[in-house]
């Protein structure tokens, strides 16, 4: 049980909370309710993971974060404004979205080559995140020279540029062979092992979320709701822990509730 000051301590390290958020999207045929009644936080430092069927709603929740969607009802509440908001948050997609004409430290660099100037400490921490993600003696390649899994690597990184206080996974890893997806998520852990910030990912791998998260929220059909939260109470990292007999029980506890 807390207590009132430490009750107040993690009311201020939230850095997420949607506050009874419901979502309608008006179409040709009606109104389809993408997401009902959520309510839920992310605390800075804590990785969250959602899981649930196509459709109900995943990405919806993360373009709400983003700002590319307002709720139809309830509040998205971040402790973001103004300024700041354009640094708090980085994004990382299943498609990595590097710009084809730069080379990968540039694409890196890109949150503030938006700004208008880069000095000698941005291409510092450029080349630092090259080397944290695995691309030292990459950073002049332009994205059609690396593979699949190297974008995405630069994706990661660039996500990571600004020191965002959030960072928003849609899928990021979804789209890689198994080998480099096991080789890119133990990375992705030890990287927010070091760097402790606050993580939202959208999967529909279980196991990807099991290895990730400090907790899973599980998503029922559409509309979204959370039918259930599971905490993962695993030692990190968990890369030795991948044929545990804990972690198999957790991806069945997870896939029961998919399946209810």
């Amino acid at each position: 049980m807390l207590d009132s000051h430490n009750e107040a301590q993690v009311e201020r390290q939230k850095v997420v909370t949607f506050d009874n958020v419901t979502k309608h999207f008006e179409t040709r045929t009606g109104t389809t309710i993408a997401l009902e009644n959520i309510n839920q936080h992310i605390y800075a430092g804590e990785f969250v993971a959602v899981i649930g069927p196509s459709g109900c709603g995943k990405s919806t929740l993360l373009r709400l974060l983003c700002g590319l969607e307002q709720p139809t009802s309830g509040k998205v509440l971040l402790p973001f404004n103004g300024a700041k908001a354009n640094s708090a948050i980085g994004v990382a997609f299943q498609e990595h979205r590097l710009l084809p004409w730069l080379n990968i430290q540039k694409n890196i660099l890109l949150p503030k080559l938006m700004q208008g100037s880069v000095n000698a400490e941005d291409e510092k921490r450029a080349m630092t995140l090259s080397e944290m993600v695995g691309l030292k003696g990459f950073e002049e390649k332009r994205p059609s020279e690396l593979s699949g899994g190297m974008r995405q690597r630069a994706s990661f990184a660039r996500a990571l540029f600004s020191r965002p206080s959030l960072l928003l996974l849609d899928e990021p890893f979804g789209a890689l062979d198994a080998l480099t997806r096991e080789k890119i998520i133990a990375d992705a852990e030890e990287i927010w092992m070091d760097q402790k910030f606050g993580a939202f990912l959208i999967t529909h791998s279980i196991s990807e979320a099991v290895h990730l998260a400090d907790r899973v929220l599980v998503m029922s059909a559409r509309p979204g709701r959370i039918v259930a939260e599971v905490p993962i109470t695993l030692e990190r990292p968990r890369t030795n822990f991948l044929s545990d007999p804990e972690f198999t029980r957790l991806c069945d506890e997870l896939r029961h509730h998919l399946e209810l």
